[in-house]
């Protein structure tokens, strides 16, 4: 999910107002953060955890239904209060809609054993990341709740203005 709606569904659950400040890139958003120019950022683990162990930053919240492995003390935003808050951001494989459904499975039993080796495991808890294997139809049913829920925010915000 596109970081603008886990900054949007978390500020609409805190109810408060915020300016949308583009950057060209994360580099020069941690200098701001870091620099105290700015108020919040909402980014991927990978990129904060170096900064939460360093000191240079403190993490409020994950974003995140359940508590991050690396992060167990941070709270999720149910656990700080915010009902309907919570956001994962992921990352997807997709393919042409006419794929044949076994190379779609190959696909996911290859990727799933991959993401289960020691190495992949070990890589990506360096850097914060969690997977989350998922079928093609589960994947379908993320995609369908992902749209709805962002759907019913943008729709409360334009009723909001």
């Amino acid at each position: 999910m596109p970081c603008i709606s886990v900054r949007r569904k978390f500020r609409a659950a805190a109810g408060f107002e915020a300016t949308h400040i583009p950057y060209r890139g994360g580099s020069e958003v941690i200098t701001d953060i870091i620099g105290g120019r700015i108020d919040f950022y909402f980014c991927p683990l990978a990129t904060a955890l170096p900064l939460i162990r360093e000191g240079q930053v403190r993490a409020l919240v994950v974003s995140t239904p359940t508590r991050v492995r690396d992060l167990p003390d941070v709270p999720t935003p149910i656990d700080a209060g915010l009902k309907d808050a919570d956001s994962s951001i992921w990352f997807g494989v997709f393919v042409p809609a006419k794929t044949p459904p076994e190379i779609v499975e190959k696909l996911y039993v290859t990727g799933t054993k991959v993401l289960n080796t020691a190495d992949m495991q070990a890589s990506l808890k360096k850097i914060g990341v969690e997977p989350m294997p998922m079928k093609s139809s589960e994947m379908d049913a993320l995609l369908v709740k992902e749209i709805a829920d962002n759907k019913v925010l943008l729709k409360s915000e334009v009723a909001a203005k």
